[in-house]
């Protein structure tokens, strides 16, 4: 059991830490516009594919932004791609996202994001 959690952890080296790293991906990132979030897609030449999450104020107060970007951060932990994808990607939750529900997240991840991964190389 313990060997199964680490591996679905969403470790640091699969996050986007650093303001540079968002930037690139909002200016040089194919954008994906779902229901409850906007997804920046931006490939690179080596890497791991990694994320990062933001909810502005518009999304709600700290604790609603803090949800959206739990529900963000779970639905790519569960649907990581299984083959090497070489991309960073910013997702930036919108303001319906409030009131979904996991299910309805990892649907329009699927829907939207999934169909744009498809198409990388």
């Amino acid at each position: 059991m313990k060997g199964r959690r680490r591996d679905e952890r969403l470790t640091a080296d699969l996050r986007l830490r650093q303001r540079r790293e968002f930037v690139n991906a909002y200016e040089g990132g194919q954008r994906v516009v779902s229901r409850f979030f906007v997804a920046f897609i931006v490939e690179k030449s080596q890497g791991p594919f990694r994320v990062g999450v933001v909810a502005s104020r518009r999304v709600g107060g700290a604790v609603t932004r803090n949800r959206a970007k739990r529900l963000l951060r779970e639905v790519f932990r569960k649907r990581k791609p299984t083959r090497d994808i070489c991309a960073d990607m910013v997702l930036v939750a919108r303001g319906p996202i409030k009131e979904a529900s996991f299910w309805d997240v990892d649907a329009a991840y699927v829907k939207h994001v999934g169909r744009q991964l498809e198409k990388t190389p």
